[in-house]
Formats: C-alpha cells, structure tokens, sequence
C-alpha cells in the first residue's frame, strides 16, 4: 500500500505515542496497574517465522519464511514467530471533529506496518466488549482482526532432466544404462529443461479458518451462558451448568412450527439452533480449556463439565495434560495452555475448510459478530437471545394455564345456573310428588279436626235432667 511506513514494535510509542492505542473497554478492568500494556488492533495480519533457522537447503530456507503459519496450537510463540500487521488508529484520534483545534492542526495518521517479533502467547477474551483472540507480546495486547487474503506466490522452477528418462526408457526397452560421468553435473544441466512458475502457499486467513470456526463455538457458548436472566444481576448459567451441552442444544433447538412462528428478523430472531454440536463433539476439550474458570458454577464436576469430558472420551482423547502456567490473564480473557498442552485444532480429517467456514459463518450470524469478535455495525447486541426459546415455551405454557382457568371458570358459572333456575324433569316430579304428600297429609288432620269437633257437640247436647242417669252412664262410659 502505498505511504505505508514499516517499522518495529519498539518505535511505535516513540514515534507515534498513543496514537494507536485502543480504549480498554473490557469489562473486567479495572485499574491501569494491573494491565499496563497498551491494547492495539492489528488487521491484514500474518505470521511467519524469522529467517535464522539455519538450514542447508537454500530453497527451503526461503519457502519456510515466506510460508504462512497458524496460531500455535498451546497458544505460546515459538521464538522464531513473526506477526506482521497494520495498526488501526484509534477511534478517538481516527474521526474527524471540526470544533477540535489539535485534530485540524494534526495531519492525517498514515497506516503502519508494524513486525513484532517477541510474542509471549495468544487468548480468547470471552467478554462482550472485547470479545477476540488477543496475542500478547513484550510491549502490548494485540487484538487479531481480519487475517491477510493474500495467497503467497512463490516462484518455482519445474525440471525435467531428459538424460534420466532416456536411460530409464532405455532399460526398459533391454538398452544399456551408461554409468555415471565424471562431469555428472555438467551432463544433467544440458540434459535438463526448466520451466520457470508460479505457485501459490495458503493465505493466512485459509490457514485460520479452523480457529475462526471454533472461537464462533465459543462465542455463541460465552452468550449462551452469559444472557441476562429478567436482569443483568441474573444470567442463564445456574440453568445451563445443571445439563450436557447436548441437552442445552436439544432444549435450545425449536421445532420448524416454532421457527416458522416465532422467526421475526431482524428485531426477533430465533435461531435454528445455540450452537453447532458436530463442532462441539469436534472440538470438546479445545471448548473446555477456554470455558475453565469462566464462572464459580462452572466447576470439573458440574454436568455442563463432565458433559465435554464424556465427549472427550467418545474421541479417544485424554485432553491436555500439563498445568496451567502463565502470568495473570488479561482481563476475561481465558488461561493460554502450557507447552505440554496440545490442541490440535486442525486434527479432523472429516471436515475441510469449506465445512469450518461455514460453521463459522452460521456462528457469526447467531452471535451478531464480525470473524474477529466485533459486534456487528448497528446492532444491538442485546438482541442476541440465544435462550429465548426457554422465554417461548413459558410463555406458551403459561397461556395454556390462563385457557384453562378460564373454561373451568365458565364450566362452573354453567353449573351454578342449572342448580338456581333449570331443574330436572326427575326432580321436578319428586317435588310435586313431596307437595301432593304434604296437601294429603294437611286434609286429614283438617278432618279429624272436624270429627273431634261433631263429637264434643253431641255430648254437650244430650246433657239434659231427663236423661241424669243416662249422662252418668255416658260418663261411666268415658271412664
């Protein structure tokens, strides 16, 4: 590019001061004496190795240091690692402010191609804000953006040696095979033609493509547990440390009525499925190493845990065995590996480039996220729900509650006005039957009343002196 400036990684403060120095945005920090390195943003980055391996072979010595290079698989730099880059200026110093005096006075900041050489190791920052893989060298943190595209041409010479073939033709047809010349080396070169060629080693953004696929996995796992629950104080991990990852991923994986239903991008979105399981089972102990010491809950002997070891088992690996030994990470950043702890993120022979590409492009697309762990231009982050499904299925349950309330409700008014004004034909026969017992029941004492009464009359008439004796018979009777 043309007025790039190459230099090395000690002149930039000198020579540029803060120009380049990124704002410390992790939410984790807290106090610059606990990270005083500078944090920079280098993009068009590549690596390769220095150029004093010493070895006999003039042509390998140059093809191994123009070759690309991935991230070293224990996260330490071998001595010899180079990254080469351009430093982003910072966002502050980079936009154009007319009320600034100094910034309309500054001249505009010239990209720069920096080399660092000494490289201690490489992180993931699991946080929001600074979401990335970082490298740290011996002067600052450097946040890995977009990979160089570029293929490496070399160029190659093609021979043919003619004085060979003929022999080998020779031998075959019963011919003689002539013995070596004196001068072997003067009869090979005019017997030799040569075609001189172009040939091209992988970009380094071929050559990270796995890595890319597998920190999209561990983003979309960081906001899988990360969400925040009804408030930030709250978040999904006591819900998700309880299960496999496999059940996570069923639990989180709707059904196509529910997509087709609840699918409303861009302000809705409901995504197919957290994460890519095949990845995971993949790739389980690379997972486990960058999720240690995420969170209290997340301990060895937690589900969510001894889920990635029954996945490390089912791919006859025994995981990293060396302990962990490195400074104090940066802030939410993972612990890095030891040099005897080996991931080999490129180890399945199953799945090519195209199928890690698009699993990370899917990755890309669930968490909202750049390749490099940016958030997306214009996007609210807080949209990335990754267990809204658990939101829709409460919600559906509580609706189905609300319904059947209700009938209930209705079911029971129903049953209380049949009792108030609609009475059975049965009962209503037994009711007139009851009235017709009481009407007779009424008449008859009416009658014996009346008897009673015709009777006391009688006696009361027949009292008479005519009839003295016949009374006191009448009473002798009554006795």
């Amino acid at each position: 590019m043309e007025g790039e400036v190459l230099m090395q990684e000690d002149q930039i403060a000198t020579e540029f001061g803060t120009l380049y120095d990124q704002p410390k945005l992790s939410e984790g920090y807290k106090d610059e004496s606990d990270f005083p390195q500078p944090f920079r943003y280098l993009t068009n980055w590549y690596i390769i190795r220095n150029g004093n391996n010493h070895t006999k072979n003039v042509h390998r010595h140059v093809l191994s240091f123009q070759m690309r290079h991935p991230l070293p698989e224990s996260n330490n730099f071998p001595t010899d690692y180079v990254l080469h880059g351009t430093l982003e200026p910072t966002v502050s110093n980079n936009s154009d402010n007319d009320h600034d005096t100094k910034s309309q006075q500054r001249p505009p900041i010239k990209p720069i191609k920096v080399v660092i050489s000494k490289l201690n190791h490489w992180s993931l920052d699991r946080s929001s804000s600074s979401r990335g893989i970082w490298v740290e060298s011996s002067k600052a943190w450097y946040k890995l953006k977009k990979p160089c595209a570029n293929p490496v041409p070399i160029r190659a010479t093609v021979r043919c040696n003619l004085a060979n073939n003929n022999s080998r033709n020779n031998d075959k047809n019963g011919g003689d095979i002539h013995p070596p010349h004196s001068n072997e080396r003067d009869i090979n070169d005019r017997n030799t033609i040569g075609t001189k060629t172009t040939a091209y080693l992988p970009s380094q953004e071929s050559l990270h493509t796995t890595l890319r696929a597998k920190f999209g996995l561990i983003s979309n796992l960081i906001d899988l547990l990360s969400e925040p629950y009804n408030d930030v104080t709250h978040n999904y991990i006591p819900i998700h440390a309880k299960r496999a990852p496999a059940k996570i991923h069923g639990l989180l994986s709707p059904t196509d009525e529910l997509w087709s239903e609840y699918n409303h991008p861009p302000s809705e979105p409901l995504n197919r499925e957290p994460f890519d399981l095949r990845l995971l089972e993949r790739c389980p102990d690379f997972v486990k190493q960058h999720l240690r010491h995420y969170h209290p809950l997340l301990q060895e002997d937690c589900p969510f845990m001894r889920g990635l070891d029954d996945m490390i088992k089912a791919r006859g690996s025994g995981g990293g065995k060396g302990s962990i030994s490195r400074k104090r990470p940066r802030a939410g950043m993972a612990e890095t590996l030891s040099d005897n702890d080996h991931y080999n993120y490129n180890d399945d022979d199953s799945w090519n480039e195209e199928d890690y590409r698009k699993s990370a492009e899917e990755a890309e697309l669930r968490g909202q996220r750049t390749p490099w762990g940016d958030a997306l231009p214009n996007v609210n982050i807080g949209r990335v729900r990754p267990n809204r499904l658990i939101d829709i299925e409460i919600e559906k349950q509580a609706r189905a509650a609300a319904v059947k309330m209700s009938q209930e409700h209705l079911n029971n008014q129903s049953g209380d006005n049949t009792t108030d004004g609609e009475i059975s034909s049965a009962d209503e026969q037994q009711h007139r039957k009851k009235q017709d017992q009481n009407e007779r029941e009424e008449r008859r004492r009416e009658h014996k009343e009346e008897e009673k009464e015709v009777t006391k009359k009688r006696k009361i008439k027949a009292i008479t002196p005519s009839n003295e004796n016949n009374i006191h018979d009448d009473d002798d009777d009554d006795d």
